[in-house]
């Protein structure tokens, strides 16, 4: 399967970019070695077709330093694929600090749900009900 998160073409610049993206830093270096696997074999693609510069990416969003976004991936990839979540909303002309902030909004939102959902689970919810009794003690 061939496949990217997201496929920019700027046809005015006659370029293209093939982004993965992750929220996190560390990466299966299995499942990356098939990720740049087709990368690569998509960029060739628009090369070949198009006749436009691509080049590949892994963003990993949350990371501010390229070489941890490597380093994560266990140098399966070098600095020039590596992308932060700031470069990318940069080359997609989109606030990154109002993402972040959208996220924040919703991490409250996201905990409730998790820990309601979690409770509908009676061995859970005894385990937890009985941790909390333990605390009163």
């Amino acid at each position: 399967t061939v496949q990217g998160d997201i496929l920019i073409i700027d046809h005015q610049s006659k370029r293209a970019w093939i982004i993965e993206v992750k929220d996190g830093d560390t990466f299966d270096t299995k499942k990356a070695d098939g990720e740049l696997e087709s990368m690569r074999s998509i960029a060739g693609f628009i090369e070949e077709t198009l006749g436009y510069e691509t080049s590949y990416h892994f963003c990993s969003f949350n990371q501010t330093s390229k070489q941890a976004i490597v380093d994560g991936a266990k140098k399966r990839f070098g600095l020039q694929q590596a992308m932060t979540g700031s470069e990318l909303c940069e080359l997609l002309e989109i606030s990154y600090e109002d993402i972040l902030e959208r996220r924040r909004e919703f991490q409250s939102l996201n905990l409730q749900y998790f820990i309601s959902e979690l409770l509908k689970i009676p061995e859970v919810r005894a385990i937890i009900e009985q941790m909390l009794h333990g605390g009163r003690d």
